[in-house]
């Protein structure tokens, strides 16, 4: 991809600041859900549903995100929420702290994940981040398979000024954004990862 960009707008990966909150602007359980149409196993509904939220782009929350004080950002694509966030932590030197209840997923992808159809993708991320990640044990299984599922047109994952965040989030639901607080970035700790 060629362009022109200004200088003054650029968010990267590297920028999450201790105290930042956490913001994700679309649904997880695409590629399990996928992986569920490959097996006639996901419903028609979720299937529209999947295609609805694949084909919103990321423009309008990119466009929204410039406006406040997000101090980075990413993608969710083929490594999931958890190795995406994983590589904004490495890059940013904190630690990204996620409420794992918080986190807004396509209903019928954890029942799909309690019958242990998942992309192979999952396993091949858990193992790039397993070491500095920790997930407390009272998160079930499912969820952490989804927190893990990679997403094919995923949403942005803002590291934002903590005062800035609400305003963000209703900006973005404003213009049709299913955006929601899922975490902070805190001091760089022994893990670079936790979910709670």
């Amino acid at each position: 991809m060629t362009g022109v960009i200004d200088p003054s707008r650029i968010v990267t990966n590297a920028g999450s600041l201790p105290g930042d909150v956490l913001v994700l602007t679309k649904p997880l359980g695409i590629g399990i859900l996928t992986s569920g149409i490959k097996f006639n196993r996901t419903s028609a509904e979720s299937a529209d549903r999947i295609i609805q939220v694949m084909s919103a782009l990321n423009r309008t929350a990119a466009e929204v995100m410039v406006r406040f004080r997000s101090h980075g950002a990413t993608d969710i694509t083929g490594n999931g929420l958890l190795g995406h966030a994983y590589e904004m932590a490495c890059a940013s030197g904190v630690t990204l702290r996620f409420d794992a209840a918080r986190v807004p997923y396509l209903e019928e992808a954890y029942r799909l994940a309690e019958e242990k159809l998942l992309p192979r993708t999952i396993r091949t991320t858990w193992k790039m981040i397993e070491a500095d990640t920790d997930i407390a044990p009272t998160v079930p299984e499912p969820l952490r398979n989804i927190l893990l599922d990679p997403q094919t047109s995923g949403g942005l994952l803002i590291s934002v000024h903590s005062e800035d965040a609400a305003a963000l989030v209703r900006e973005l639901r404003e213009k049709n954004v299913e955006a929601v607080e899922i975490g902070r970035a805190e001091e760089l700790g022994r893990m670079k990862l936790q979910v709670r």
